[in-house]
């Protein structure tokens, strides 16, 4: 859907997805009512700032819950841009209206799975972690940062060479280094030490996904 509006927040303009998109009989009936009022009819936030920043020249983009006409739930995106005159200001802004809900839900559904994960792994007794295909991890379970009292921005990538037995570390190293280039899995057991300075044993997997 496509609106102009002007610089008082009314809709000048709008095209038969405008139409369909609120709900109008017509597009007369768009024309003249402020698209703020429009848009708090879904559910989103005020745009009181929104039109100001974007005659100065700033792009803006907002989502909001807006129910369908038989009421089924509906995400919609707006996106302001203002429209330039030859003298470079603005006399009015266009606004772009899309349904993403599909998307969303998409958004949503992983976000929801990776919660899932994120309390599954940080509520197991192990302590896990994720690497990419090079080896450089990015991300450790709470577990991992209870045991060496560290922190991720300590750990990132080959951080947690740190809290290896030195005796150790480059057998470790070297073995995981191969394993990560051939893609096979990895098997080893070293110690690792606590955040009390304990150095305790540890039987470690890690399988190629």
């Amino acid at each position: 859907a496509a609106l102009l509006i002007d610089r008082s927040g009314v809709v000048r303009f709008s095209n038969e997805a405008g139409q369909a998109m609120f709900e109008t009989p017509d597009h007369a009936s768009l024309y003249g009512r402020k698209f703020e009022q429009l848009w708090q009819l879904c559910d989103g936030e005020p745009l009181s700032d929104a039109l100001p920043r974007t005659f100065s020249g700033e792009r803006y983009e907002h989502q909001a819950f807006c129910p369908g006409p038989d009421g089924a739930p509906r995400w919609l995106e707006a996106a302001l841009t203002p429209v330039r005159e030859e003298d470079g200001s603005s006399a009015f802004v266009m606004c772009s209206v899309r349904d993403i809900t599909q998307q969303y839900a998409v958004q949503q559904s992983l976000l929801n799975s990776q919660q899932r994960f994120q309390a599954l792994a940080d509520k197991m007794a192990q302590l896990a972690w994720m690497a990419d295909e090079t080896g450089y991890i990015f991300w450790y379970n709470q577990r991992w940062f209870k045991f060496t009292g560290t922190t991720f921005s300590e750990m990132e990538g080959w951080g947690w060479k740190q809290v290896h037995h030195p005796d150790h570390v480059e057998r470790v190293t070297k073995k995981l280094s191969e394993c990560f280039a051939r893609g096979d899995a990895w098997e080893d057991t070293f110690p690792l030490r606590s955040r009390d300075g304990e150095y305790r044993w540890f039987l470690s997997r890690a399988m190629p996904i």
